[in-house]
């Protein structure tokens, strides 16, 4: 099975402008990956334009989390899954 890396890559090496959906798919991925599944069960990534990505934030714990990891969480995004519409900011919403 291919990582999702290289299937968006391949994807844009054809091309393919990712969809906001499929954007968001990846953030929920790196967001799995970096909070694991408790992270995943509680932050949950609600749009993408123009390089900012709203999450909505189950508990004020995880919020916190986040904002201290931002910069890791932003870079991840940038490197594993979206290096050709890259996360500039993140927007926290409880």
């Amino acid at each position: 099975m291919r990582a999702l890396a290289q299937c968006i890559t391949s994807r844009q090496a054809k091309g393919i402008i990712l969809d906001e959906k499929t954007v968001l798919f990846s953030v929920k991925n790196c967001i799995k990956e970096q909070f694991g599944q408790q992270g995943e069960k509680n932050i949950e990534p609600l749009s993408w334009k123009k390089g900012i990505i709203s999450v909505k934030i189950s508990k004020a714990v995880w919020s916190s989390e986040l904002w201290q990891q931002k910069e890791q969480f932003i870079q991840c995004c940038n490197q594993k899954f979206l290096p050709e519409r890259p996360v500039k900011k993140i927007t926290i919403y409880s």
